[in-house]
């Protein structure tokens, strides 16, 4: 996804047949996809981390493993 974005925005940005207004708003457009993606990766990680904490918590058997939720 990243790669296609990079692209895009790489394409955009060379394309001279574009009007300026139009350039401008795609690129916005491609901002806040990066952005969404960007936060979407985030999150992801976030609930990795506490998907393993809780794995770790299971595997010992020790603590409460509801209280990381």
């Amino acid at each position: 996804m990243e790669t296609r974005l990079t692209i895009e925005r790489d394409l955009l940005e060379n394309d001279t047949t574009l009007l300026a207004a139009e350039k401008r708003k795609l690129l916005e457009d491609l901002a806040l996809k990066e952005e969404k993606l960007k936060k979407e990766k985030e999150d992801q990680e976030g609930m990795m981390s506490k998907i393993k904490a809780l794995e770790s918590k299971l595997i010992s058997g020790t603590g409460k493993f509801l209280s990381i939720c």
